[in-house]
């Protein structure tokens, strides 16, 4: 996955940059969901949690900042997640998202996303290529609202629909 990853890496870095921006300096305990591969990160400056996404073992109100890319497309319950990551975030706290979502109905790109979704599923993890993340985001109504943003990868064709953004607690 590393290597079919570098190049989307490098296209999304300038999402990534503007997003993280957000964290410097004001997030001291954050939680990646979904980590994936660690681009060569040392573990041992990192504590690691095996859980699902709609059952975070942490307590209330105790990170300052939640960080996913590419994650609410394969968990099982996205409304589950979304309640999850508000509860875990301190008042203040922001959710750093990156997703792919689906494209508009009845364009060509829907379509393929329609006839691809089921193959996707079974080869990367359960990730669905359909999902509609951003609205599912705003719709979650953090407490001090959500900045959702869309962009298009031109390398992805097929999922080449993105929301990017944050959602303040």
């Amino acid at each position: 996955m590393n290597t079919e990853m570098e190049s989307y890496e490098k296209e999304i870095s300038d999402y990534k940059m503007e997003l993280f921006d957000n964290l410097v300096g004001k997030a001291e305990k954050v939680l990646e969901i979904g980590i994936g591969t660690e681009a060569g990160l040392k573990s041992e400056d990192f504590t690691f949690i095996q859980a699902l996404g709609e059952s975070i073992p942490l307590e209330d109100a105790s990170v300052d900042a939640v960080v996913g890319t590419l994650v609410l497309c394969s968990v099982t319950d996205v409304t589950r997640t979304l309640n999850e990551i508000k509860r875990i975030l301190r008042p203040g706290g922001i959710y750093i998202f990156i997703e792919h979502v689906a494209a508009e109905d009845g364009t060509f790109l829907r379509l393929v996303q329609n006839v691809l979704d089921p193959l996707q599923q079974v080869v990367a993890d359960g990730c669905h290529l359909t999902r509609h993340t951003g609205e599912s985001i705003l719709e979650a109504r953090f407490n001090g609202g959500a900045d959702v943003k869309k962009a298009s990868l031109s390398r992805f064709a097929y999922i080449s629909s993105h929301v990017y953004g944050v959602a303040y607690n």
